[in-house]
């Protein structure tokens, strides 16, 4: 197999992407040796602080969204229980009740259609409606995240 004499600028990445982590074998680069790279690249520091600081948004907003689907599907398991229980709960008062299944395989039917609901919900959602959630979620976040900066804020005026 006969080697390319150019590459486009993604397969660049990637070759160096793989050198990097084979000749590292901690898999960690300081910021010196990452100057040092660039500076060999014709990298400008401005422009590699700008790359930087760029990654560093980029990855706070990948945890941001993972930190919104593990909330999203502990909010679904949370639901799930409460309608199992609940659906538990008026199976036995049914049974116990003497006349086998009655009424309640009715609340069975509507707890199962809502779970499949609850289900649809969270995990086939249209990207839209995700978005839109997931910017709610992030400003509710936010605001707590205020509010609980104030709180402690106005402790620690209070402790003085």
């Amino acid at each position: 197999m006969t080697l390319p004499t150019t590459y486009q600028p993604h397969e660049v990445q990637e070759i160096l992407r793989l050198a990097i982590a084979r000749q590292n074998n901690e898999g960690v680069l300081s910021k010196a040796q990452l100057l040092e790279i660039a500076q060999e690249l014709d990298i400008s520091p401005d422009c590699l602080a700008q790359a930087e600081a760029e990654w560093a948004s980029q990855q706070s907003q990948v945890s941001k969204r993972e930190a919104f689907a593990l909330y999203r599907q502990d909010n679904f398991r949370h639901k799930t229980i409460k309608y199992l229980m609940v659906s538990g709960l008026f199976l036995s008062l049914d049974l116990i009740s003497g006349g086998g299944l009655g009424w309640s395989k009715y609340v069975l039917v509507i707890a199962g259609f809502v779970i499949a609901f609850n289900t649809w919900q969270t995990f086939f959602v249209h990207p839209s409606h995700y978005e839109r959630d997931f910017e709610k979620w992030e400003q509710r976040q936010q605001f707590r995240q205020t509010l609980s900066s104030v709180w402690t804020s106005v402790q620690n005026m209070l402790s003085r």
